[in-house]
């Protein structure tokens, strides 16, 4: 084989996979929903052992916003995160978009509470 064929082929090759490449990345990007996390702060307070807390969270901008599962929990950074949550709980949201979850303190503590929840 001389070496312009040999050339040929290798560019032939390699343009099939760059072709496979952008079919399989826009076939991911189109079947694939990402997930986003939305994460706020509802309540940053002291608490009390025994002191029940009910926490209320609603989920908004999106369409349904009922059957969500929102995650309560407490942030123990400055600023909300994955990496600084501490799961307390969780509950769906109703027909509105809102969820509750009644805390009970196990100890005296101020706690920065936060709800998360995943949208597809």
């Amino acid at each position: 084989m001389d070496k312009r064929l040999k050339m040929l082929t290798a560019l032939t090759v390699i343009t099939i996979m760059a072709v496979a490449i952008v079919y399989a990345s826009y076939w991911i990007y189109s079947n694939v929903r990402p997930f986003a996390t939305a994460m706020n702060i509802i309540l940053d307070t002291p608490t009390q052992v025994g002191g029940d807390i009910l926490l209320t969270a609603a989920v908004t901008g999106f369409t349904p916003n009922s059957g969500k599962i929102v995650q309560f929990g407490n942030c123990t950074g400055d600023t909300p995160s994955d990496s600084n949550f501490v799961f307390i709980g969780q509950n769906t949201t109703d027909a509105d978009g809102k969820a509750t979850f009644q805390f009970t303190p196990i100890n005296n503590a101020t706690y920065r509470f936060v709800a998360r929840t995943s949208i597809p």
